[in-house]
């Protein structure tokens, strides 16, 4: 065969030879960084380079010949495709990293200059080992299965996008790009299990007594779920009754009701507005004086106002039945099939959707209800605003544009709660934000036209109105965290941390404004608006920790800091100084802090954002006793060892507080003395019986609160004993039962013997199924 004819290189220059082969890739090289020489290597994954060159330069003597050589250099580049996660997004490479491939290969020539037998050579052997070691990393890279996007920057090259995993704890587990589907859910970035999965090495600890159902901690956990069952049964067990009555019963004493009333006004209808005050007042005055001149609608709206202002009524969350009734007659009624797509409904559906959350009756799930609600709205015509819209009142205009801007906060905030993509953008809608109206300049009077108050003056609204102008970057990392659209690069999620950082001290500025002597926000506002927000810097950096950590010199080191800059940020907002947790829990209805009764109260975020905090406080500690070697004393920042000993407090609090589930105290009693034994030095062996009996004890306290919670539930039903009864505490402990809880078996034992979280302390790619924590 006639080799074709080369096309000389113009101007070649002759080529520089190097004493010391080159061990780095040409971009790390280039960018003068350290390279961890694998193909691809570490760092042009994170910064989706095309692909990963090693510019060797071999001995011209001991090259092939160079006709066989091009030719077949030329036909395996026309066989070898490009990998899928960098073909499928090559317009997000930056330009200097996405041609490292051309600048290694010949150039066009200008002119038909001859070049010497030597550099042809040099050329061909290059080209060869280029095609080598592309179809190398092919091969290598777990590209297999054909993935739609690429990883995430950051993650771990022996990260799949499709795989699945069995554990004692899910079952089956399947991660999916960038999410984790566990049984039948499907957990985005911003979901707070993206903590739990970076804590493999402090939950394996539980593997051994997980396999030994005649260990006592195994037999008082089932014990405790025995009675946990037995309060929710107590719970539920009078929703018939009280349903067939009529949305008219269950109310409780007029002194109740106005604390609870109060409760709901001071807290969650400051900042998410959804009734018109004067106007509700008015109602409820009537309800108390002649309760047939008023409709079910009011009825469901009320009880579900005194539902979430149960949560703020005392520190035990004494009224969490008289709550979840309500909740569930509400969505009796909203279950209804004649179709109610008014204002009234709209406002009971927004004001359920805060109780689930509030009370824990499905609050996982209220993203689902959230979608029917922004649905609801948009077929109302509410998404448009009412000066594009037929003529209506002042009133009607200034409501619309409150439920709107209430409904757009309730879906960014369950999108962030389950790992859902928002499902809206600001594309879908053009209502204007609310005005800056009190409530009572909206008295729906005939020819009226109020005037908004300026801006520096506060209102019923300011605080709705300032929160919404940080609405459009806080959407913005909703989707980045939770949509499937392209994968972006890590310098994408600088920029939403600077966008974010801007946004923010602009609405503290808003807020900070308002004169001392005039009308200003609450202390509670000022809290809640800055937790809020914050939320959204931890979800942000928490999908980096886990490559920051792996990896000493990451370009993610910061977000490492700022997750746990902002996780100790979290704690302090909402127990300063943790002073309300070392009170003890009482039913006095004294005027406490309503944030930090919420955080031990109520369900929702609430909850989960102050867990997903101490997870990195906890893996922030424990990285460093495991990664830094120490000579003298260990020192550990004591604000995070402040914090992990007020998470334990903060865990028994909730379960005094009707809390049934009882894995959260365990896990942050295990932390603690498993940080102790690491800051003495103790072996792993000398460690292990320590935590097996700080297991039985903590499960022994949660079990004596759990029946005395279960015994005031009976009692203020009269002594009514619908349920199973409840063993004995103590009865059968190290002897080996012959029935076990189903699920809970399985949630424990996979049958293979073999423990899910392994010996070795380190990371994993798939989280546990925490859910149940």
């Amino acid at each position: 065969m006639t080799e074709p004819p080369s096309r000389p290189l113009a101007d070649a220059a002759p080529e520089r030879r190097r004493r010391r082969p080159a061990v780095s890739c040409t971009v790390c090289r280039r960018r003068k960084i350290k390279c961890n020489r694998e193909t691809p290597c570490s760092n042009c994954l994170r910064s989706r380079n095309k692909t990963c060159v090693y510019d060797t330069r071999p001995d011209p003597q001991s090259q092939a010949p160079a006709g066989s050589s091009t030719q077949q250099g030329q036909r395996s580049q026309q066989s070898i495709p490009p990998p899928p996660s960098l073909a499928h997004h090559e317009r997000l490479s930056p330009p200097s990293e996405g041609r490292a491939l051309s600048s290694c290969t010949p150039s066009s020539p200008s002119s038909q200059t001859q070049i010497s037998t030597s550099t042809l050579d040099s050329m061909r052997t290059r080209i060869k080992e280029l095609e080598q070691q592309l179809s190398e990393a092919i091969n290598r890279a777990p590209l297999t299965t054909t993935p739609q996007h690429p990883n995430k920057p950051g993650q771990p090259s022996n990260v799949t996008d499709r795989e699945t995993l069995t554990s004692y704890w899910t079952g089956e587990i399947f991660t999916v790009d960038h999410s984790t589907f566990s049984k039948t859910r499907m957990f985005g970035q911003s979901h707070w299990m993206n903590g739990a999965i970076l804590l493999k090495g402090l939950l394996e600890i539980f593997a051994k007594q997980a396999t030994e159902k005649t260990s006592n901690a195994y037999i008082l956990l089932d014990k405790c779920k025995s009675v946990a069952r037995n309060i929710k049964l107590q719970r539920s067990v009078r929703f018939g009754p009280l349903l067939s009555t009529g949305p008219g019963s269950s109310i409780p004493s007029r002194e109740v009701a106005d604390k609870l009333f109060h409760g709901y006004l001071h807290t969650t209808e400051s900042v998410f507005r959804i009734l018109h005050i004067p106007s509700f007042t008015r109602d409820y005055e009537t309800f108390f004086c002649s309760p047939e001149h008023v409709n079910d609608t009011f009825l469901i709206q009320l009880k579900l106002v005194m539902a979430i202002g149960s949560a703020t009524y005392d520190d035990r969350f004494s009224l969490k039945a008289s709550a979840i009734r309500w909740v569930h007659e509400a969505q009796a009624w909203a279950s209804d099939s004649k179709p109610r797509l008014n204002i009234g409904s709209l406002q009971a559906m927004m004001l359920l959707c805060l109780a689930r959350q509030t009370t824990g009756v499905g609050a996982d799930l209220v993203w689902i209800t959230a979608g029917a609600l922004l649905r609801s709205a948009i077929y109302m015509g509410l998404h448009r605003d009412p000066s594009r819209l037929p003529r209506m009142t002042h009133f009607m205009a200034e409501m619309r544009r409150r439920l709107w801007n209430t409904i757009l906060e309730i879906t960014l905030q369950t999108s962030i709660d389950s790992g859902g993509p928002p499902m809206i953008s600001l594309t879908d809608f053009d209502c204007q934000p609310p005005g800056n109206f009190d409530d009572h300049q909206l008295e729906e009077i005939p020819d009226s036209d109020p005037v908004p108050k300026p801006w520096g003056v506060f209102s019923q609204s300011s605080v709705a109105v300032a929160l919404r102008t940080s609405f459009p970057v806080r959407l913005t990392v909703a989707k980045f965290l939770n949509d499937l659209g392209p994968s972006a690069s890590y310098s994408d999620t600088l920029r939403l941390d600077a966008d974010l950082k801007a946004t923010y001290k602009h609405l503290c500025r808003m807020l900070s404004s308002y004169p001392t002597a005039g009308p200003a926000p609450s202390s509670f506002e000022l809290r809640f608006v800055d937790f809020l927000v914050r939320r959204y810097f931890l979800c942000l950096h928490i999908v980096h920790v886990g490559p920051a950590i792996r990896e000493s010199e990451s370009a993610c080191a910061f977000s490492r800091k700022a997750a746990v800059d902002t996780s100790l940020k979290l704690w302090s907002l909402a127990h300063p100084g943790g002073s309300a947790l070392r009170k003890p829990a009482t039913s006095e209805k004294t005027g406490e802090d309503h944030l930090a009764r919420l955080t031990i109260c109520a369900a929702g975020f609430y909850r989960s954002v102050l867990f997903q905090a101490c997870l990195i406080i906890v893996l922030e500690l424990t990285t460093q006793l495991y990664e830094e070697d120490h000579i003298g004393p260990i020192t550990l920042r004591p604000d995070c060892l402040a914090l992990v000993e007020d998470a334990k407090l903060w865990a028994l609090r909730r379960i005094e507080s009707g809390e049934t589930n009882i894995k959260g105290y365990v896990f942050h009693s295990v932390v603690i003395v498993q940080i102790e034994g690491l800051v003495k030095r103790l072996p792993h062996e000398d460690i292990v019986p320590i935590v097996f009996k700080t297991v039985e004890e903590a499960e022994l306290l949660c079990l004596s609160i759990l029946e005395e919670n279960l015994l005031e539930i009976q009692c203020a039903m009269g002594g009514n004993i619908d349920a199973q009864p409840v063993p004995d505490a103590m009865a059968g402990v190290g002897a080996e039962w012959e029935t076990y809880d189903a699920d809970f078996e399985d949630g424990w034992n996979s049958g293979n013997g073999e423990p899910f979280f392994g010996s070795d302390w380190g990371f994993t790619k798939t989280p546990p199924d925490l859910t149940l924590w």
